[in-house]
């Protein structure tokens, strides 16, 4: 007879079986005998059923040995191997614990089996235990290296678990578990071309796996390698029509290639098959987004939600969307419903964080309370990982200095980086500079001339570069980006470098403890006040920075009112900029200047035009005295100037890189400062172009400078006709003055380091 877990234990103790001799580790084997050579007999045969499959025969043997001895150690490990075939693995477990107390020299095999169970029952610590000692007694069993890389993989043990998948399949190369997991492990990390090659020896093994050709594709096309990533998609679905990983990589990839009407084809014919289909409704929402047509977008996006609104993806992209449009409020509600499912969900938190710096309704204190809760969720995680730094703590010795940025070319932040890279001591540093984007042109090219080591670092993974970083001894690496698009925080939340700063790229706190300082100036961060809304040490420079202005810039022109006849004023700052609050102060001006006309720049949707005109109604302003135009080519944008008289600076959230081409195209900006780093830009640069009187501090001083300025061209053309020589002899000793001091900050920052502090 069989006894089960709630029958009387054999032995005679009157407790029930699984209260006494099965009872995991709690057996007490009986005094050495003699073996029987009838039982021996059945237990080898009910092995031969059980390694042939025929489980039934196998218990039935297991059971007739158990009846006359109930303590047979090999009996007990074939039940309860049994069991783990059978889905019982709570049985398995009490029976292979009993079979491993009784036997005195276990086999591998044994620990293995229960390995299984107790992996299988989440039982990990006790699972990767048993694998030890089935590695330590049999180091060729490939499938216990493989499990207990899943193990490690589900611990968050990446380096172990890929350590463990080649280990198993130097054993056995066509071990198919470990070679798909090996792949997936290289894939995350963003290790693609040693990932494509374990998806290749995958698919030798199962060729006929429509989600192994469809990883191989992505890691393929992560690498650029298009061609090839097409071809894996469509065999993918060849294999099967409806896969939905490879249809939505593939309708994206097509989108990549400038085939967008043949990525469209691809999801409409996905919907005729299944109208619902959120992931191709969400295809078709980025297919359209990147064309352009925004309305239609957002049309998608909402559909996809409503058939499935557990995308956080589709949510973040139609918080992207809507925020370009100037929805702030919205695009902040859309990106945290994607929080909301996946609270590390880093681009989500990205967006709401840039989506808060604009608005006008909120604190300083609840923007940095929205950084921190940025580190919480996606930095707090990581710093198990930080590691010692053997960087020789020499105070007088060069430094490393390593700057990362996805904008070292056409973008607003080389014209700022290019002259501290230009002027750089190296006798006193050495410089690197880490470039994550893949986009090279002449302006990367000639970056790349200004440094001693440059690192294209696209398709890195975080992990990777920051161990690249490492790897270089980097002393103090410099984050160019923040919180903005491409950015690697996630790199400096690693902490590969001893000291690590931010400058540039974001007006205002990382929120990370792996940041140890803000590169700032006195007039964005006046001193006491806005330390505390900050997680790293600010460290203010006699200017923030220096800027480069285009090689292709026009003349600077006579002040165009003196011939027009009325004044134009203008903006030509992102239209996400331009709040409510400040269409009100402009309102307040246009009112008193009844012939000035105002030029808003860089309206290239209708939704954007739509809502400029809804705040200038609502404001009284008849919206035929607004001229909106789009984007442009910079030297359009540029020659643009010769026709404005006085630029009016956004708020909350002021211009930078606009404001410098305002003033080096010879149009003044009135500025109006508030109480977060952001709104102080224009501030920032307009001191250090020797016009202070330019900024102001109340909204009533903001719309009084402007109608002054308004009424006395003379004053105004003089201006204008100063600056661009202004400009020009301030930056021949700005440069180099400002290099110099930031040169002498890194020397300081690291003697401190050095002594501890």
């Amino acid at each position: 007879m069989s006894t089960s877990r709630n029958d009387p234990c054999p032995c005679g103790s009157g407790k029930k079986y699984k209260s006494c001799c099965l009872l995991s580790g709690q057996a007490t084997a009986t005094p050495a005998k003699a073996v029987s050579p009838a039982l021996s007999a059945l237990a080898r045969q009910a092995a031969q059923h059980l390694e042939a499959g025929r489980l039934q025969q196998a218990e039935a043997l297991c059971q007739q040995i158990l009846s006359q001895d109930y303590q047979h150690a090999d009996a007990l490990q074939y039940k309860g191997q049994i069991a783990l075939q059978q889905g019982r693995h709570t049985d398995a477990t009490d029976l292979l614990s009993l079979a491993l107390s009784l036997n005195p020299k276990p086999p591998a095999i044994l620990y293995f089996s229960r390995g299984v169970t107790l992996q299988t029952l989440g039982r990990l610590d006790e699972a990767e235990a048993d694998y030890r000692q089935t590695i330590s007694l049999k180091p060729s069993l490939a499938a216990a290296h493989a499990n207990l890389a899943r193990i490690y993989q589900d611990t968050g043990r990446t380096d172990a678990a890929l350590a463990s998948c080649r280990l198993a399949l130097r054993h056995q190369p066509d071990l198919l578990p470990a070679q798909s997991q090996l792949g997936l492990l290289l894939f995350a990390q963003g290790q693609l071309a040693e990932a494509a090659v374990s998806f290749r020896r995958e698919l030798k093994l199962r060729p006929g796996s429509a989600d192994t050709h469809s990883r191989l594709g992505a890691a393929l096309q992560g690498n650029g390698n298009l061609v090839e990533a097409e071809a894996s998609y469509r065999r993918a679905l060849a294999l099967q029509p409806d896969h939905a990983d490879s249809l939505a990589n593939l309708s994206m990839l097509l989108l990549d290639s400038k085939r967008p009407e043949e990525a469209e084809a691809l999801c409409q014919h996905t919907l005729q098959q299944r109208p619902h289909d959120a992931r191709a409704l969400a295809s078709l929402g980025d297919i359209c987004q990147q064309q352009g047509r925004l309305t239609e977008a957002e049309v998608f996006y909402r559909q996809a939600l409503s058939a499935n609104p557990k995308q956080p993806t589709t949510w973040n992209n139609l918080a992207s969307l809507v925020f370009h449009q100037g929805r702030l409020e919205d695009a902040v509600a859309a990106a945290r419903e994607a929080i909301a499912l996946n609270p590390a969900y880093r681009l989500a938190r990205t967006n709401v964080l840039l989506a808060l710096q604009y608005l006008d309704n909120i604190s300083p204190a609840e923007l940095f309370a929205e950084h921190r809760r940025f580190a919480e969720y996606c930095e707090a995680p990581l710093k198990a990982q930080w590691r010692p730094h053997d960087n020789s703590r020499d105070p007088q010795r060069r430094l490393r200095i390593g700057y990362v940025s996805p904008d070292l070319r056409n973008h607003a932040v080389a014209h700022f980086i290019e002259p501290v890279l230009a002027h750089h001591d190296h006798s006193r540093v050495e410089v690197y500079a880490y470039y994550t984007n893949s986009i090279s042109d002449s302006t990367s090219a000639r970056l790349s001339t200004l440094v001693e080591h440059w690192r294209p670092s696209a398709g890195l993974s975080d992990e990777a570069l920051a161990e690249r970083i490492r790897k270089d001894r980097i002393d103090i690496l410099i984050d160019l980006a923040g919180h903005t698009a491409l950015n690697s925080l996630m790199v400096f939340a690693r902490k590969p470098a001893p000291l690590q700063m931010t400058w540039i790229g974001y007006p205002g706190t990382t929120g990370l403890d792996a940041m140890d300082y803000r590169l700032t100036d006195a007039q964005l961060d006046p001193p006491g006040l806005t330390e505390a809304f900050h997680s790293e040490t600010l460290l203010r420079l006699p200017a923030c920075s220096v800027f480069s202005p285009a090689p292709e810039s026009p003349p600077v022109n006579e002040l165009p009112a003196l011939s027009a006849g009325h004044i134009t004023l203008a903006c030509l700052n992102t239209p996400v900029k331009i709040s409510a609050t400040v269409v009100r102060l402009w309102a307040r001006i246009l009112n008193a200047l009844p012939g000035a006309r105002l030029l808003l720049g860089n309206v290239s949707s209708e939704a954007s035009a739509q809502r400029l005109h809804s705040l200038f109604n609502d404001a009284g302003i008849d919206t035929s005295r607004l001229e909106l135009l789009p984007k442009m080519p910079q030297a359009d944008y540029l020659a643009l100037h010769q026709r404005i008289d006085l630029a009016l600076d956004p708020y909350p959230y002021s211009g930078g890189t606009t404001t410098n081409h305002s003033l080096w195209m010879g149009v003044p900006v009135i500025t109006l400062t508030g109480p977060t780093t952001a709104s102080r830009q224009g501030a920032t640069i307009l001191t250090g172009a020797g016009l202070p009187e330019f900024v102001t501090h109340t909204a009533d001083d903001y719309v009084q400078l402007a109608i002054d300025l308004a009424q006395d061209l003379p004053r105004l053309d003089a201006l204008r006709q100063s600056l661009r020589a202004r400009n020009i002899a301030a930056s021949s000793t700005g440069a180099a003055e400002l290099t110099k001091a930031l040169e002498n900050t890194f020397a300081e920052a690291w003697q401190r380091y050095c002594a501890g502090a």
